[in-house]
Parts: C-alpha cells; sequence; structure tokens
C-alpha cells in the first residue's frame, strides 16, 4: 500500500515539473500597424475604409479648418471627395506613370465581410452623389462572370472594352433598382444634342404602354441591347403565345411604317392564320435581307453608266471655269477698243 502510494507521489511531482527540452507556445506576431495606419483609421469614424472632408476636418474651425481643407483636395489624387489610405499616405504625392496603386489594399479596405470578393453595395461606399452612376456602370463592367460581385481579378481589370450583356445593360443604368428605366436613366452618358433626341425618340417609341418607363422587355428590342432576330421576336410577342399578329409586328416602329409593315406581315402569313410564327418570322428576315442587298448592289451596266455621267459632270464643270476665265479678257479687249474709237 505504501510503495504504491509512494510511486503515486513521485509520478506526480514528475509530472508537474515542465520539460526543458519543449519550447513555450508563442502566440503569432502579428505585424505592428505604421502610425499612419492607425491615424487613419482613428480620423475614419465609420470605418469604411474612406475619410470624407467631415472625417478629416473633425474639430477644426476658422484658419485651421481652411488650410486643412486645401490639404484634403491637394491629397485627394482622383478628385472624388474622398481619402483612400494610400492618398492619406502618399501626402498629395502624385505618381509617375510607372506607379502601381496599391489594388490589395484598396480592396482589402472594402471588402467589409471578407468573403474575398465586393458586393456593388462594397464597391459603393462613400462615393459622392455626383459620381453614383458612373460608379454603379463600372461595378457591372468589371462583373465578368455576371455573379453581382468582384473578384480581386476582376477589381484590377475592370472589364475595359467589354461588351456587356443586354441584361448588364440594363442593370447599369437602373440606378433605383426599380428593374424599370425611366427616361434620365436610359439616356444617362449621352451628350451629344443629335445623339440625345435620337435616344429621346427611341424611348417613345419602345414604350408601347406609355408608362414612362422600360421593362426590360422592352429595353431588349432597343439598338442600344444590340438585340438578335429571337429578342426581336420575343420582344414583340406581348401576350407571349409565341406567335406575333399584326400589332404585334408592328411594335416599336414609327407610325409611317405601319402600312408597309401590314403588308409585309400579309406577305409572310403563308397559312393565312392571321399570326407569324418562328418560322414565318425567320423567313421574313431572310427575305428582307435578300431584298435589301439587290437594292445596295450596282449591277456592271449601272457602275459604268455612273462612271460616265461623273465624266460627262466634271469636263462641263471644267467648260464653264474656262468660260469664266476668258470671258473677263474679251471684256477687256473690248473696252480698250472703244476707248480708242472715243
Amino acid at each position: 500500500m505504501k510503495s504504491s502510494v509512494s510511486i503515486s507521489l513521485i509520478f506526480f511531482l514528475v509530472s508537474s515539473i515542465p520539460c526543458v527540452g519543449a519550447a513555450p507556445s508563442k502566440k503569432e506576431k502579428q505585424p505592428k500597424k505604421t502610425q499612419r495606419e492607425l491615424v487613419f483609421e482613428r480620423m475614419d469614424t465609420d470605418h469604411d475604409g474612406l475619410m470624407d472632408i467631415s472625417e478629416y476636418l473633425a474639430g477644426s474651425i476658422g484658419k485651421v479648418a481652411d488650410a486643412k481643407d486645401k490639404e484634403f483636395t491637394k491629397w485627394d489624387l482622383d478628385k472624388d471627395r474622398r481619402l483612400t489610405f494610400e492618398e492619406f499616405r502618399k501626402r498629395g504625392f502624385v505618381p509617375s506613370k510607372n506607379h502601381k496603386p496599391n489594388h490589395k489594399l484598396e480592396f482589402k479596405r472594402r471588402d467589409r465581410n471578407r468573403d474575398q470578393k465586393l458586393s456593388l453595395q462594397e464597391f459603393m461606399l462613400k462615393v459622392p452623389p455626383d459620381a453614383l452612376k458612373w460608379r454603379r456602370m463600372a461595378f457591372f463592367r468589371a462583373d465578368l462572370n455576371e455573379d453581382l460581385s468582384l473578384t480581386f481579378e476582376e477589381y484590377v481589370d475592370r472589364g475595359t472594352g467589354r461588351l456587356l450583356s443586354p441584361q448588364y445593360l440594363f442593370f447599369q443604368r437602373d440606378f433605383n433598382d426599380d428593374e424599370a428605366l425611366s427616361e434620365e436613366e436610359f439616356l444617362a452618358g449621352i451628350k451629344k444634342k443629335e445623339q440625345i433626341q435620337r435616344a429621346q425618340s427611341l424611348f417613345a417609341l419602345h414604350d408601347y404602354n406609355s408608362d414612362g418607363t422600360l421593362t426590360f422587355k422592352e429595353y431588349r428590342v432597343t439598338p442600344y441591347a444590340r438585340p438578335d432576330l429571337q429578342a426581336h421576336f420575343v420582344g414583340r410577342d406581348q401576350d407571349e403565345n409565341n406567335m406575333l399578329d399584326v400589332r404585334e409586328l408592328t411594335l416599336f416602329y414609327p407610325p409611317r411604317a405601319s402600312n408597309w409593315m401590314s403588308k409585309s406581315f400579309r406577305q409572310f402569313d403563308t397559312n393565312n392564320d392571321q399570326f407569324l410564327d418562328w418560322e414565318e418570322y425567320q423567313a421574313r428576315d431572310i427575305e428582307l435581307k435578300r431584298r435589301r442587298k439587290l437594292a445596295n448592289s450596282w449591277s456592271m451596266e449601272e457602275w459604268l453608266t455612273a462612271s460616265i455621267l461623273l465624266v460627262d459632270g466634271l469636263l462641263v464643270l471644267v467648260f464653264v471655269f474656262w468660260l469664266g476665265k476668258r470671258q473677263p479678257k474679251t471684256s477687256t479687249k473690248e473696252s480698250k477698243t472703244f476707248v480708242a474709237h472715243s
């Protein structure tokens, strides 16, 4: 009994002595933040990774506030009235052409939920009101796989030169997310007067129910959405019965084209059921393209006739020019003869 107690006591004493060879567990050291980072985080009171002018001027009054306002404007390199940490760190330093922005840091600061993606809301954080439309358009242009989020690669690439799908073109302009485009949203980004007038006409033409907005189905048929033949057919099929009556065929055409469209409808309604199905609609398109091609092509005889007329016209112009040059000289000689006789 005593021996068993002694053994237990010895075992307890030995086990309670720390092993000499075992290294004590160390906590991983986190890299220390720079003083500039700490200052930025303290001033960024809403912790959105961006510092606006109110946060920068907090507590400043009078001449100090005026000086800091000028300083803020100088440091705001992209002039969006927000300072990123990079802008705050550089203190207004204008980078050279070879300088590359720290996209990783900017992406990390915007990724609020740390899911390695940026949602539209995260991408739009602290964007000034006058830049909201362009920022939204940039998001949808950059979202290459159209999953409504940006990976880091998409964030850096920004989809430069990319052609958007019709659905994303619609999303780009639906600034209030009501699944319809007002005329103002439809005209966004159009600046030239003649282009604005054309867009206004298209908006009125495609707003077939005259409710002042375009649904995606209506927008899909506008030239801006680059509709194919299938999209034209679906867009006109208002009752969704996979057939077009004469009223649906003439949708989105100006009133002056209605007579011609009605005649075209009767011509291609081969089974006389007062509808054009998809096959008949395709046949109509093929025939119209053939006629257009013939109308735009000239035969050899037509080319020859046009060439002869052009040459004749040039000869007439040369002759008229020659007469114009010769007439003043003749007038001068006649006047001299008249003076001599006098």
